[in-house]
């Protein structure tokens, strides 16, 4: 029983990490987009 707590705390912790990484990841893209987005509109002004 014990054995099998720990095995889901794992796989809890792993999910928890890529789930931030994933987080992560989609905050930087939309980041970036909105820069691309910011200098489009410099060179239209």
């Amino acid at each position: 029983m014990q054995k099998m707590r720990e095995l889901n705390d794992n796989g809890f912790t792993c999910f928890t990490r890529n789930y931030i990484e994933l987080v992560n990841l989609h905050n930087n893209v939309l980041f970036h987009a909105v820069s691309v987005v910011d200098v489009q509109l410099d060179k239209i002004q």
